[in-house]
């Protein structure tokens, strides 16, 4: 470790609350900042929207690899997504709608994409979930 400086856990609080926020918005280097109840809201805000994002893709991802009915899985994957948001946020700011409005433009463009990676049988079973699931959330 020659050489190098060990950051202090300042900085190691904004290096971490930089990585959940996904790096969308940058932590300032006066950290007094972070003190600030408007600035620890909207990043709160922002890492809540980021991972139950990421907890819908994953979800989704799984239902699929699992094989179950269309219908049936887009039905559990609703459900633990309704439970999710509840749980993150009672305030009610964060819904599975919300969610999965942000999932629909942020991941599943990637997958469906024609020089996407995906099997064309798995660019179909997002598809079907992504409509299965905007008629369930009635978004």
């Amino acid at each position: 470790m020659s050489g190098q400086i060990v950051p202090g856990p300042e900085e190691r609080l904004a290096r971490e609350i930089f990585g959940l926020l996904g790096g969308i918005e940058q932590i300032s280097p006066r950290l007094e900042e972070l003190e600030e109840p408007s600035a620890v809201r909207r990043m709160r805000r922002m890492g809540a929207d980021l991972q139950l994002a990421r907890f819908l893709q994953a979800l989704v991802t799984a239902a699929i690899v699992e094989g179950s009915d269309a219908r049936q899985g887009a039905e559990r994957v609703a459900e633990a997504l309704n439970l999710a948001a509840a749980f993150v946020d009672d305030a009610g700011r964060s819904t599975a709608e919300g969610t999965f409005r942000t999932w629909r433009v942020t991941f599943l463009p990637g997958i469906l994409r024609p020089k996407s990676s995906a099997p064309e049988s798995g660019k179909a079973d997002f598809l079907a979930y992504a409509r299965l699931m905007e008629d369930l959330l009635d978004t």
